[in-house]
């Protein structure tokens, strides 16, 4: 693979994530359970393995709230989709901050002409392939912290995403700067926007 482009997201900057709060809001997912190969299971870029056969931990965030909700609780193609009361109730919003700039390849970037929008765009199906990318930049791009593209589930030109790399970002290094339950005030405001924006329904108790 080439070497491909890259951005910073500069240290103290704030990105958004969405997660089951039973864990920390700094926490990586350690994907040792997943299977890989089931693009039913995991996410776009998760579960993915390291050159030695072991399962790499991952973050999703973004710039804003609306692409955390659109990668994590509401991905999947643009049909709409219902949450369950249960999903809604184990998970939370936070808002976050690095005490370093993370070093990311740009898979939006202008360079790459659309070569890879097949990865980000894509619903499930596309979903082995994005692993297999991961797994490649991961083991062939020893200083990058991560992946970056345009999210565009959402209709936002210019919402940006991205993924972590576990084992290269030091928990101790993440700044937890506020976290919202989804059932009541900004969490709720946030999640209803998502599911209006995103074409997703919530239960009633949620409206």
């Amino acid at each position: 693979m080439n070497k491909l482009p890259t951005i910073v997201w500069h240290k103290g900057c704030s990105a958004y994530r969405v997660f089951e709060h039973r864990f920390s809001a700094k926490s990586f997912n350690p994907n040792s359970s997943s299977d890989v190969t089931d693009n039913q299971q995991g996410g776009r870029f998760h579960p993915f393995i390291d050159c030695d056969g072991q399962a790499v931990p991952t973050m999703y965030i973004a710039d804003h709230a609306l692409g955390a909700f659109a990668e994590t609780v509401m991905r999947g193609d643009s049909n709409s989709r219902t949450l369950t009361i249960d999903e809604i109730e184990l998970n939370s919003l936070a808002v976050i901050e690095f005490e370093h700039d993370l070093n990311l390849v740009d898979l939006g970037s202008a360079k790459l002409a659309g070569r890879f929008d097949q990865y980000t765009t894509g619903d499930y199906q596309s979903y082995p392939l994005a692993r297999q990318l991961a797994a490649s930049i991961y083991n062939q791009e020893k200083s990058v912290h991560g992946i970056s593209w345009m999210g565009k589930q959402v209709g936002i030109p210019s919402l940006r995403c991205m993924v972590l790399f576990g084992p290269r970002i030091e928990a101790c290094n993440i700044t937890l700067k506020n976290e919202f339950i989804l059932s009541e005030g900004y969490g709720l405001g946030a999640l209803q926007n998502a599911a209006m924006t995103r074409n997703a329904d919530l239960p009633d108790s949620y409206l």
